[in-house]
């Protein structure tokens, strides 16, 4: 069985812990917010510390799941030793380093839930355990260069923190105008049932500005009192027309 060190108590590293403590052990967690740290180690059964010097000894990966602004110091403090370092960051590059990135939104109301997700895998020359732990975590896992993973990370923040925030703003101006948001879920349902079934978003594009319905458009500017969201709906408008008008004459 591997023996492996998790740095961070986050979100991502309690996926991580989820995920792993049955088939690695997990011989240390190390966080600086002692009172997560020691939690993720009472319920996975390892131990947990907060200082890096702390990392024992014969252990064959230390993955760090921390924001990607912490990583570079975390890895001047890592010890010397015949380990796999392995970051957890979409875009932090480091061809040093190898990765495992989950994609997915991880967070307390996923974690539990969240099995086989698509894993991106980035390799370094020294890469001994990397993929098998990734492998341990998912069956469905991409090997891509570092550039092929900063364009997949750039492909997810649009497709899913954009959209989330898009369902948002919905969910907001539905309590706003009083109209029950639920009446729309099948409708929003249908966006991902649509990839589900291979089919092109942009062949199913419909609405006011894929068929340059000015008055519809101009009706639902007069429907939004926030003028950020006016200029949202305009360039979000301007983007389709523009995209379906280009395919036109292509």
């Amino acid at each position: 069985m591997l023996n492996i060190v998790i740095i961070g108590s986050g979100n991502m590293a309690h996926y991580l812990c989820k995920n792993l403590h049955e088939k690695v052990n997990i011989a240390a967690i190390i966080g600086r917010n002692t009172t997560t740290s020691s939690f993720l180690a009472n319920k996975y059964q390892s131990v947990s510390y907060s200082d890096i010097s702390a990392i024992p000894d014969h252990i064959d990966a230390i993955i760090i799941a921390v924001n990607d602004d912490a990583i570079a110091e975390i890895v001047k403090l890592l010890p010397s030793g015949n380990f796999d370092v392995i970051h957890t960051s979409g875009i932090y590059n480091d061809d040093k380093l190898n990765c495992i990135w989950p994609i997915a939104s991880i967070n307390p109301k996923t974690i539990e839930t969240l099995i086989d997700a698509n894993i991106v895998v980035t390799l370094a020359e020294n890469n001994q355990v990397t993929e098998a732990i990734a492998r341990l975590i998912s069956k469905n896992i991409y090997k891509l260069n570092i550039e092929q993973k900063n364009s997949a990370h750039l492909l997810a923040t649009i497709g899913n923190n954009f959209t989330n925030h898009i369902m948002t703003i919905c969910f907001d101006l539905s309590q706003q105008m009083n109209v029950p948001i639920e009446m729309m879920y099948p409708l929003y349902r249908q966006v991902t049932l649509n990839l589900d079934n291979n089919i092109s978003p942009s062949i199913l594009q419909t609405g006011a500005a894929r068929r340059d319905d000015v008055q519809t458009m101009h009706q639902h500017l007069t429907l939004l009192e926030n003028q950020e969201l006016k200029t949202f709906y305009e360039m979000m408008s301007n983007l389709i027309n523009s995209y379906h008008n280009k395919k036109k004459g292509a």
